[in-house]
């Protein structure tokens, strides 16, 4: 069992994710859940990005933990090379650079 996770992407306030989160554990019925897709980097819409920094990685990271999920996929290592989403969504830069300290 697991969701896809784009906060930062859509705007959502961070209580929403951790609602979110609840809701797949529930569904899952005590089997093990995890987010099959968190967004990595700042969401893209071609000219127009949402940034993020490493506290937010953190944040969304351990609040799987805390709600029980045992596993997270990332969207994407690199961040998107081509098409409307490029520059967005990679945990690192695409010359491999961490995200930004906030």
């Amino acid at each position: 069992m697991g969701l896809s996770n784009f906060p930062r992407w859509s705007g959502a306030p961070t209580y929403l994710g951790q609602a979110q989160l609840e809701l797949t554990r529930v569904a899952a019925n005590e089997k093990p859940f995890w987010t099959t897709e968190l967004q990595g980097g700042h969401g893209s819409r071609g000219y127009s990005a949402v940034e993020r920094c490493a506290a937010d990685i953190r944040l969304w990271n351990w609040l799987l933990v805390a709600m029980g999920g045992k596993g997270i996929v990332y969207w994407c290592y690199h961040t998107e090379a081509t098409g409307m989403e490029s520059t967005g969504f990679g945990l690192v830069d695409r010359d491999g650079s961490p995200p930004r300290e906030c």
